[in-house]
């Protein structure tokens, strides 16, 4: 599978690729619960790269799963910090099967204080939320719509990774026919620091693929979302946008022309022909 160029969470926050990041499924009890035992593995990514928690509800009475988790810890700036995160919740207020995640950032986590279940058949695992500046669909997207159309029937609640995955590779595959060496100015993977505009076209593109092919649920312009974000990406390999960092000079496609961020440089050619290099 291509590499996406935006970590794109279809679903409450949660990332999908590591929910028990921090804890594996856990039974759920009567009880408030404490955790202050982590995964190192967690612990040490987290460090690394801080982000909110992300609590995934399952088992086979998830309706058992408490209504909050506390987290206490340190924020970037290694100041304590304090988060009470509402665990996925249907609309008449019970406990249901997926993921939710918290909003502050977290560098270290002291403890998860679990208020009190109802049973022990359901399952709780900590995992790791979306790093701060990667994009969440919820923005484009109704959670709703998104289960109606892509909804894995035999895990109700929950997302079929297949169906996602099948999007996320076409816009992923978009994004490598416009800025992908040797067509483009950049290696693939692109890889960027601050994931700027591309976060935000690849959105738009899943989006649009998603609009395309459930428009029955999903009712988007897919069209005009398509061809506005290609029109970015051309604007970008040829270095007339920016994408947080500056383009490799000289650039994949040699006939094009890499100027600074955020600057256009360039000269009308005298013709439409003489600027295009190896395109031509």
């Amino acid at each position: 599978m291509r590499r996406l160029y935006a970590d794109i969470s279809p679903g409450l926050g949660w990332n999908g690729r590591d929910p028990e990041a921090l804890e594996v499924a856990t039974a759920t009890q009567a009880t408030a619960r404490t955790v202050s035992s982590f995964a190192a593995a967690g612990v040490a990514s987290i460090l690394a790269v801080p982000r909110p928690l992300a609590f995934l509800v399952g088992g086979t009475t998830p309706a058992h799963a408490p209504a909050t988790a506390t987290v206490t810890g340190t924020d970037t700036d290694d100041a304590a910090l304090v988060e009470v995160v509402t665990l996925r919740t249907s609309a008449a207020g019970a406990r249901v099967a997926g993921a939710t995640c918290g909003r502050k950032v977290f560098k270290t986590v002291t403890d998860v204080t679990y208020s009190a279940g109802s049973g022990t058949g359901g399952t709780v695992a900590i995992g790791l939320g979306l790093t701060p500046g990667q994009r969440d669909v919820r923005g484009k997207i109704r959670f709703e719509y998104l289960l109606e159309a892509l909804g894995d029937r035999s895990q109700p609640g929950m997302l079929d990774e297949l169906l996602v995955d099948e999007l996320g590779i076409a816009a992923s595959g978009m994004v490598d026919g416009k800025l992908g060496a040797p067509n483009g100015n950049y290696d693939v993977p692109f890889d960027v620091t601050a994931l700027g505009d591309i976060g935000r076209i690849t959105l738009d593109l899943w989006v649009s693929e998603a609009g395309k092919a459930h428009p029955g649920v999903i009712v988007v312009d897919h069209v005009t979302m398509r061809k506005d974000a290609e029109r970015e990406l051309s604007m970008i390999r040829k270095a007339e946008a920016g994408v947080g960092e500056k383009p490799p000079d000289p650039a994949a496609n040699v006939g094009g022309e890499v100027g600074k961020i955020g600057e256009v440089s360039y000269c009308p050619p005298p013709s439409f022909a003489s600027s295009l290099g190896d395109f031509a």
